[in-house]
């Protein structure tokens, strides 16, 4: 598989959940939400917003080198290679390699994830993430990403170098990892966009079959965007989360009844510039802000002196 039918394969495979996510939450489970009735202006504000997002997201990745770019930079930073056996892997290896790659993928998103975006000097760049209280593949936040280049650029290289030390010592050190690299954003990106699909979630027997192998279901990332838990930060691996305690169990009683979202005041504005710019009042009225963003007193936006913002997680049960 090739960049390009990669890029197919991700487009089609995102545009099935969003009809499958808007299929949900506009006409099988209305009664369920009970947020009320949408008005016209307000889905094209949340098309606006979508826009707007993609465009930063589209822009900043215009500043980090590709892939490919970065297994040559990984190369010329590496020591030589151990004398290669073979040019190709068996099969079976490439299917070995694919697996640990996407675990260990998995392990750099995870410490990322947990220590940079959810840290003291780069939480405004993933704030916009957790804003909406409707997690759910369509909303911008989670659709689109605006800072998404910020963790792409640290995960990825981390990865290739890994990798690269892992051909190595195989014996394939001079074998193009290319399509190992294209095998493991496809596995990662699907398992990304099922995490956060509202239709998929509703599906226990995903979690029953994910489990076992460590592998992100939405029941468990659904957790991770509960205000009031410091859990389950693997977007597609959650073993990490079970070998370093961060891990919380979808199955358990106390995670019933959780509220997604922001436990302080925010808006689509206010979350992609540090709450230096926020959207007036009358604006969040119009275009009934607070059925995506959760409606708190405005003191609570204040920053804590542990660095946290407020409101973002600060210890598990």
């Amino acid at each position: 598989m090739d960049w390009r039918s990669l890029l197919l394969f991700l487009v089609f495979g995102q545009l099935l959940l969003l009809g499958l996510d808007i299929w949900e939450r506009f006409f099988s489970a209305r009664r369920r939400y009970a947020r009320g009735a949408l008005r016209s202006r307000t889905i094209f504000f949340i098309v606006a917003v979508t826009l707007a997002y993609g465009s930063l997201q589209v822009l900043g990745m215009q500043l980090v080198p590709g892939i490919n770019e970065l297994i040559a930079a990984a190369a010329l930073s590496s020591p030589e290679a151990v004398p290669t056996i073979s040019a190709t892997p068996h099969p079976a290896v490439y299917v070995v390699l694919v697996v640990v790659a996407f675990y260990v993928l998995g392990l750099c998103d995870y410490l990322v994830h947990r220590f940079l975006s959810h840290g003291r000097y780069l939480w405004f760049t993933h704030e916009s993430h957790h804003l909406v209280n409707d997690v759910s593949t369509f909303m911008p936040g989670i659709f689109v990403r605006p800072y998404a280049f910020v963790v792409y650029l640290p995960s990825a290289f981390a990865a290739i170098l890994i990798m690269q030390a892992l051909l190595a010592t195989l014996g394939y050190g001079a074998y193009d990892m290319t399509s190992i690299i294209i095998a493991v954003i496809l596995l990662q990106t699907s398992v990304l966009g099922a995490s956060h699909s509202s239709y998929l979630r509703r599906c226990g027997w995903m979690h029953a079959i994910l489990r076992p192998l460590g592998i992100t279901s939405p029941q468990d990332h659904w957790l991770h965007h509960c205000s009031d838990l410091d859990c389950n930060y693997g977007n597609s691996v959650v073993l990490w989360d079970r070998v370093f305690g961060t891990y919380v169990d979808p199955l358990r009683t106390d995670t019933a009844n959780r509220k997604a979202g922001l436990s302080y005041r925010q808006d689509f504005l206010g979350a992609v510039t540090a709450s230096n710019l926020c959207l007036p009042a009358q604006v969040r009225r119009r275009y009934q802000i607070h059925l995506f963003c959760n409606e708190t007193p405005e003191k609570t936006v204040a920053r804590q002196l542990n660095g946290r913002i407020e409101g973002a997680p600060a210890s598990r049960p």
